[in-house]
């Protein structure tokens, strides 16, 4: 049985290859965050990187590095701004240019 290759079929793709894509692009957006992440400085990249690649509770982190949970706050939401701020630079940088 011969099949004819029609303008629908060279233009669609399986659903396999969206999930492909997806997680692709998902692998795409984790690693540009990882490198924000590693560009951040010291006191907040170790407590944001404790946060959220390892998992760890606020609690955790402020005994694993020595500082009271307060100043581990202070420095977890300074940290996340400080990257937010630099990924929607990114965002429009990507955008103009």
């Amino acid at each position: 049985r011969s099949m004819a290759v029609t303008a629908f079929h060279r233009h669609t793709i399986s659903v396999e290859d969206v999930g492909e894509i997806e997680a692709t692009e998902q692998l795409e957006n984790d690693y540009e965050l990882y490198v924000e992440v590693k560009k951040l400085p010291k006191k907040y990249r170790d407590v944001i990187y404790l946060y959220y690649y390892e998992e760890m509770p606020i609690k955790d982190i402020a005994k694993i590095l020595g500082r009271k949970e307060a100043t581990i706050k202070t420095q977890f939401v300074r940290g996340r701004n400080l990257l937010g701020e630099r990924l929607k630079g990114e965002r429009e940088n990507e955008r103009d240019g």
